[in-house]
């Protein structure tokens, strides 16, 4: 028995529109010593989060 397909209730795009990203760096004056600390402290505080599901893991 064959199933009659469902017409999509999407369109397929026309168009497209390019998304330019934040640079990821130091911010102009910042030194990189200190980016690079503000990125490992962010790192812990999301192992630390206990929402977070990384910390059921073995």
């Amino acid at each position: 028995m064959s199933r009659r397909r469902k017409k999509p209730s999407w369109t397929p795009a026309t168009e497209f529109k390019v998304t330019m990203l934040k640079p990821n760096g130091p911010k102009p004056g910042q030194a990189t010593d200190a980016w690079l600390y503000g990125k490992e402290k962010g790192r812990q505080e999301l192992m630390d989060d206990p929402r977070n599901r990384f910390n059921d893991l073995p």
